[in-house]
């Protein structure tokens, strides 16, 4: 059996997000005839592309593997209200390329998961953490092919229904 390794990701879908950080103390949604231009909070996006950073460091490897990949939100969403549940959530699915001083084949990882925040109405755009899974694979000529199942936790540096920023980190259990 293989040893557990570390898997750290960040998603970077904009830099421009930190420049809008101050529009997170918007107020709560209340569009109707007296505020028609009122900038709700509680969106659906689907099919979100972005992209990401990722670090690997596998236990045992002199140096960790750095590089990049894409990231493909299926669904996400805020709904920032008192219903019960979590307000933001996502369902992804990603893939990385990325490269080692202490080796010279390319680590391809691919994989698909949740994410869920641990607030229920956080009312605001940013810092807001998060927990959730995934699943997936990963593949490099010096290494036997393997799936993994990897818990996670993040936090939500800034969250708009057209740009996310997040950064992620989880402990990868290879299968």
């Amino acid at each position: 059996m293989r040893s557990f390794t570390t898997f750290v990701s960040g998603s970077l879908v904009g830099l421009a997000c930190l420049l809008g950080a101050p529009l997170a103390f918007a107020d709560p949604c209340e569009k109707d005839e007296e505020h028609p231009d009122a900038e709700c909070r509680e969106y659906e996006t689907y099919l979100m592309p972005g992209g990401q950073g990722a670090l690997y460091k596998a236990a045992g490897v002199q140096g960790p593997y750095l590089g990049g990949g894409f990231r493909l939100d299926a669904v996400r969403w805020s709904h920032q209200n008192n219903d019960f549940g979590p307000a933001e959530g996502s369902v992804f699915f990603q893939a990385s390329l990325l490269r080692s001083s202490s080796s010279e084949h390319t680590l391809g990882i691919y994989e698909g998961g949740v994410t869920l925040s641990f607030e229920r109405n956080p009312n605001r755009r940013f810092l807001i953490p998060y927990f959730g899974f995934t699943t997936g694979g990963m593949f490099a000529e010096d290494m036997p092919k393997s799936g993994f199942v990897q818990p996670l936790a993040g936090l939500q540096l800034y969250s708009h229904p057209h740009v996310v920023a997040d950064v992620q980190g989880g402990y990868v259990f290879p299968t």
